[in-house]
């Protein structure tokens, strides 16, 4: 199994989408898993938008994290073939008080994932600093930040990365990191490599598409064969390596 979290600080970078269509691209050949760990849950809508609000409010990753109900009962599958989904609800947003700093809740959050039977696991992750993004780069293998053109990229990176090394730190083993440039012009993802030659980017990039924009706002996949199925094809590739 791989586990990859996808995480940015910055907001408008496209990180559910990319978490989505990436996980999608791999689901007819692989057993996948994806987990909303984050409040705004527009993963979860993505992947379970026709089922009932009130069952995702009762058995979702919350309740997990509380070690209040069995990690397997909160799983739903999802209408792409063999990828299912472990859903968030913005009741999320108390996990961070109520746990009251007890680090063992990311460490069973990891060692629990890390039991189930799956391929390849993929984390949406909040864009904030907080237990949620802790408990997905505690439990991760690779985590991918999109970064698109725009001032703020370097801190926004450098956040994340402060958070692996830390982790690193603390259990002696800490995430790839790489960086993809999202929603950007040919012309502008070249810049980016060139102005940000210490970045560890991955080959590909997410282009300016109105298929994958439209993708993430009607929560409906590419069409088979599109230049936008393709790119995500070629991404999942590269970071199931």
């Amino acid at each position: 199994m791989k586990i990859i979290a996808f995480s940015s600080l910055k907001g408008g970078v496209g990180k559910t989408t990319a978490t989505s269509l990436t996980a999608a691209a791999l689901a007819n050949n692989k057993k996948i898993l994806a987990i909303d760990l984050d409040a705004n849950n527009n993963l979860t809508d993505f992947f379970l938008r026709n089922e009932d609000p009130m069952e995702i409010l009762n058995r979702n990753i919350y309740h997990v994290l509380k070690s209040t109900i069995d990690l397997e009962k909160t799983i739903y599958p999802s209408d792409v073939a063999s990828l299912d989904v472990m859903p968030a609800a913005p009741i999320l947003s108390r996990i961070t008080a109520e746990s009251n700093g007890d680090p063992g809740v990311i460490l069973r959050f990891a060692s629990r994932i890390k039991r189930l039977d799956y391929d390849y696991i993929f984390i949406d992750t909040p864009p904030a600093l907080g237990l949620e993004l802790r408990a997905a780069l505690y439990a991760s293998d690779l985590v991918i930040v999109p970064v698109s053109f725009n001032r703020w990229i370097i801190q926004g990176f450098d956040l994340v990365a402060d958070e692996i090394q830390q982790v690193n730190e603390a259990i002696g083993r800490a995430p790839n990191l790489k960086a993809l440039p999202t929603i950007v012009s040919d012309s502008e993802n070249e810049k980016l490599r060139t102005a940000l030659p210490e970045l560890p980017f991955m080959n590909n990039f997410i282009p300016k598409n109105s298929a994958i924009k439209n993708s993430g706002t009607t929560a409906t996949l590419p069409k088979a064969g599109s230049i936008a199925e393709t790119i995500f094809r070629y991404i999942a590739q590269e970071a199931t390596r």
